[in-house]
């Protein structure tokens, strides 16, 4: 979602991530957009790239703390969390950096589809007024791959099933 007008609503009786509603009200001037994340199982980390939007035309200095925690597992576990310095100088701003959880991180597959919860907290300051924005992104670790003419994820060969009833063929 892009745009400078937005506000954060979160539901204290639920565990999804917050949502943005468009709010004429609230400016937030510098904002975390646009957050994906490319897991690299063979490595345990995950490559994040999001965009900081900045209508203040001032540069905005500041940091992404990210903090990870796995669910949709027996055991959770909580991961730690890092911080990168970024500078929000445009309207907008790219950034890509690797986050590497460290621990053991359960792996998903269709039969245990271990995810990851990544929060990405963003603290800046521009024309003397500090902004904060936060995104939250789910992702599995995992690594789909082809050996050959077989289809791998995390080095075990998987079968993908699905309905064909439309004119192409496989």
């Amino acid at each position: 979602m892009s745009g400078g007008n937005s506000a954060i609503e979160r539901d204290a009786q639920s565990d999804l991530p917050p949502r943005r509603l468009a709010c004429e009200t609230d400016d937030l001037p510098v904002w975390l957009d646009d957050v994906q994340v490319y897991p690299d199982a063979a490595k345990k980390r995950v490559v994040v790239r999001a965009n900081i939007g900045n209508i203040t035309g001032e540069p905005a200095p500041g940091q992404i703390t990210i903090a990870c925690e796995s669910c949709n597992v027996a055991e959770p576990a909580t991961f730690e969390a890092q911080s990168i310095q970024v500078k929000a100088s445009e309207w907008e701003n790219i950034i890509e950096f690797t986050y590497q959880p460290g621990g053991e991180v359960s792996l998903w597959d269709e039969f245990q589809p271990a995810l990851l919860r990544l929060d990405l907290t963003l603290e800046t300051r521009a024309g003397g007024r500090p902004y904060h924005d936060r995104r939250s992104v789910t992702c599995g670790m995992r690594d789909f791959t082809r050996e050959r003419n077989r289809f791998m994820i995390n080095g075990r060969r998987v079968f993908l099933r699905g309905r064909i009833d439309c004119c192409f063929t496989l």
